[in-house]
């Protein structure tokens, strides 16, 4: 599933997939890697704007506050921008 960046250029990167695993467990080591059950839950939920959030640095790992990295369009609304 191909990630289209919104109103950001993805901090120059390209070819931002959200993409299963391999047998070896090193499909990827910057996209994001999801079973085929999340996948299809999130191919056929209707949605299609993914916002990433990164933790700042905080004693609060878990809780803190985070910073967003961008929003990126999904599945059809990322077919109709292209």
């Amino acid at each position: 599933m191909s990630l289209t960046p919104v109103g950001h250029n993805a901090l120059g990167r390209s070819a931002f997939l959200i993409h299963g695993n391999n047998a070896v467990n090193n499909a990827s080591k910057s996209c994001i890697i999801l079973g085929p059950t999340i996948r299809n839950q999130i191919a056929n939920g209707g949605d299609t704007t993914l916002i990433l959030l990164w933790p700042q640095a905080t004693a609060d790992r878990c809780h803190g506050p985070t910073s967003s990295l961008g929003a990126y369009q999904f599945g059809r609304a990322a077919s109709r921008r292209i």
